[in-house]
Order: C-alpha cells, then structure tokens, then sequence
C-alpha cells in the first residue's frame, strides 16, 4: 500500500488533524485578537468624538451664558434706560430730537442725537436727582462708530418728542446695537465650533 502500515496512515492523518487543530485554533485566536483590536479602535474613537463634543458644548453654553463685555454694558445701559423713563420730567419738558426709525448707514448721527438729548434730560423730582445723575451717566456711555458711514441726515431731520417717547427710541435703538452683536458672536462660536470638528473628527 505505497509502503505505509496501517498504524503509520493512522499516525500520519492523526498528525494532520493535529496540525489542522491547531492551525484553525491558532485563526480563531488571530480573527478574535484582530476584532478585539478593531473594537476598541471604534470604542476609542467614539470616546474621541464624545470628548470633543463635550468640551465644545461646555465652551460654547460658557460663552453664551457669561455673556460679552459688550452685551453686559448693553443690559445695563438698558437697565438704567428703565429707571429714567420712571423719574424723568414731562410735564412742561423740552422735547427732544427723536430717531424713531433710524435710516440705514446712519448710526453714528443717530448714537450722537440720543447723547445729545440725554444731557438734557431731567428728574421729575429733586429727591431722585442722585439716582438721576448716575443713570444719565451711565447710558451716555453707550458708544457705536461706523468708520464707513456716509448719513445725508441730521439730527434735526428728526421729530422732536416728548423725554418718555425719546427714552424709548434710545432703548430700540441699544437693543437693536445689542441683538446684532449677540449674533456676531454666535456665528464666530459655530464658525469655531466648525474648525475644531474639521481638525479632529476627520
């Protein structure tokens, strides 16, 4: 029989089953030592993503919840526009020089109307004057440039009104100085937010 004993053919194909054994042992060990490795690959780059979505939230809510400089000197200009409209004169009062509806490209004349007539305001009772004084202080610091603008119009151009009604014009116009802010700076976070995503999620 080609020169092989029964007891050799059984010993050699007893061999090659315990090559083949260990063979396919040695496979299932390799596939599950390469899925192991696969998985904790995905497992580390999903903890990757999860941390840098995690520190860009937090940056993100800090931001916006502690506000600028700017948009805390915005609220409280507004405040003290508050208080004023509660103590300034009426009755037999100057009427003021009033930008209801400010023309676009006109901000600095528009800013440098409401400062003009803020100085002439005054209290409806002496005892408020300290109070007054501090408030009228406070707003006049309220400041915006447009080094492009070219206005064609005047403060003159504008209706005079009553202090209340001037008071409300001037707390529109921060208001609307304040939102365009508030959305520049959203849009610098997302523009941020964007950049750091591109850099270490791909």
């Amino acid at each position: 029989m080609g020169g092989f004993s029964i007891s050799s053919r059984e010993q050699y194909i007893g061999r090659c089953r315990a090559y083949l054994t260990t063979a396919q042992t040695g496979v299932l060990h390799l596939n599950s030592t390469t899925l192991l490795l696969a998985h904790f690959k995905t497992e580390h780059i999903k903890m990757k993503r999860m941390i840098i979505f995690c520190m860009l939230f937090f940056c993100s809510t800090m931001v916006l919840t502690g506000t600028s400089p700017k948009i805390a000197k915005y609220k409280q200009i507004l405040n003290k526009i508050a208080q004023l409209k509660s103590m300034v004169k009426e009755k037999d009062a100057e009427l003021l020089h009033t930008p209801e509806n400010p023309v676009e490209g006109c901000l600095n004349t528009t800013v440098t109307c409401f400062q003009k007539g803020i100085q002439k305001l005054q209290p409806a009772r002496s005892q408020d004057n300290a109070r007054f004084t501090k408030a009228i202080r406070i707003v006049s610091r309220f400041t915006e440039k447009n080094s492009e603008e070219h206005c064609k119009s005047t403060c003159e151009s504008y209706e005079k009104k009553t202090p209340k009604i001037f008071l409300e014009g001037f707390e529109n116009l921060v208001q609307m100085v304040s939102r365009v802010h508030s959305s520049w700076v959203l849009s610098d976070i997302l523009q941020t937010i964007a950049g750091i995503l591109i850099l270490h999620l791909y």
